[in-house]
């Protein structure tokens, strides 16, 4: 590691990126909304039912990477996934496929959360 600047600018694996890597490793993990992730599995769930032999499309089975600007803190994440799992359990299995595609508003508000 170099800890100081070379020729232009800052040293390439100088002190700076070492602090921004370190300030990185404290932050808390960005993923995958949680109304995205509802509407996706959402999405999977539907998929399965209605062709229960054919294998999914796997853009409905990964995680994808949160978009720059468009993600949530994991632990928001999982309250929020929970909320809306527990909100799920109540109803029946008719009733949930039965559902429209925008049920994510059984996801609990920001303000709620």
């Amino acid at each position: 590691m170099y800890t100081s600047a070379r020729l232009r600018g800052r040293a390439q694996n100088g002190m700076a990126d070492a602090l921004a890597e370190w300030a990185a490793l404290r932050a808390e993990p960005q993923v995958e909304p949680a109304a995205d992730a509802v509407a996706r599995l959402q999405a999977l769930g539907r998929a399965r039912w209605e062709r229960p032999h054919c294998p999914p499309d796997l853009a409905m089975l990964e995680t994808p990477a949160p978009l720059p600007g468009r993600s949530q803190p994991i632990t928001a994440a999982l309250r929020a996934l929970r909320a809306h799992a527990e909100a799920l359990a109540a109803l029946s299995l008719a009733e949930r496929l039965d559902l429209p595609t925008s049920a994510p508003s059984l996801l609990p508000t920001p303000s709620a959360a």
